[in-house]
């Protein structure tokens, strides 16, 4: 078992992932399409970063 920081790993790696999923989808929401390549964005403090392309977009 692999403990870092006080915390254990999960023993239910399937759990987990739908976890941070659910997590990730907390981001996109309201997140347009990437104007470069036209990927789902999260959001990113005030702009929105496109995990496919590296485009940040509303920042300037």
């Amino acid at each position: 078992l692999l403990e870092r920081a006080g915390l254990r790993m999960a023993e239910n790696p399937e759990a987990s992932a739908d976890d941070r999923q659910s997590q990730f989808a907390k981001f996109q929401i309201d997140a347009p399409a990437c104007d470069n390549c036209g990927s789902i964005t999260v959001r990113n403090g005030n702009c929105y970063l496109c995990h496919n392309c590296g485009n940040s977009m509303g920042c300037s």
